[in-house]
């Protein structure tokens, strides 16, 4: 028996979202750095970010990141 259900968007519309969201929380920022060979759609939708927000300049990282809670 089915008591509930969650409706959700898709990760890129997160993402899309979440670009959005945290360029207006400092609108200063105008670069964004991504992992060149990450996920083809999130590419995809930075680029749409960047259409949308004229100063914003995608760079693309050859080398992978790894996080740190030291840093």
């Amino acid at each position: 028996m089915m008591t509930g259900f969650v409706v959700c968007d898709t990760t890129s519309v997160n993402l899309h979202k979440v670009l959005h969201a945290a360029l207006s929380l400092k609108p200063r920022t105008n670069k964004v750095i991504a992992e060149a060979d990450c996920f083809p759609s999130d590419l995809y939708v930075l680029e749409g970010v960047k259409a949308s927000v004229l100063i914003l300049k995608s760079c693309w990282k050859e080398e992978r990141f790894q996080l740190s809670r030291n840093a």
